[in-house]
């Protein structure tokens, strides 16, 4: 099994990123990979220290980040990923170039704010995404899968039965 599990060191990421670690390894492991990425559109030469300083803050981030996990995936391989790019078509691109079984996402993080206007990274994968997007609740705790459940829309269906 490999997953993207996409951050924005918030604690919905983080949850996020620990409800995906308990499901690999409940699975038997397999790999998961960690992205973060830094939009940087819009943005021109004068802002160039502006950037860089995001970046040594993410990869410090990432470096803590993956050091505070690294416990907690006996049978996972870890990789991480700082990218400058738009999260929303970022994370859709790398799922694929890595033939990610699903993509892992908290439901809420940094950008609330910016929600209101352009919609969620979370909302954009779950329509955009050809990998399964897994949306994970700010609060939600990792257990046993025991019962999943489907809503369809009965109108689209060929076959309902």
């Amino acid at each position: 099994m490999k997953v993207l599990c996409a951050v924005d060191f918030s604690d919905a990421s983080y949850n996020a990123l620990l409800w995906a670690i308990g499901y690999i390894e409940e699975q038997g492991g397999g790999e998961l990979e960690i992205i973060h990425c830094l939009d940087n559109r819009g943005t021109g030469n004068m802002f160039l220290n502006k950037s860089s300083f995001f970046l040594e803050n993410a990869e410090k981030d990432m470096k803590r980040l993956a050091e505070k996990i690294r416990g907690l995936t006996s049978h996972t391989s870890l990789t991480t990923l700082i990218v400058t790019a738009s999260s929303k078509t970022m994370i859709a691109e790398r799922a694929k170039t890595i033939n990610a079984d699903l993509i892992v996402i908290g439901t809420t993080g940094l950008t609330d704010l910016k929600d209101l206007t352009v919609g969620s990274v979370t909302e954009y994968l779950s329509r955009k995404s050809d990998i399964p997007v897994l949306a994970i609740p700010v609060d939600a705790k990792f257990v046993d899968i025991e019962r999943v459940v489907v809503g369809i829309d009965q109108v689209r269906l060929n076959n309902p039965q």
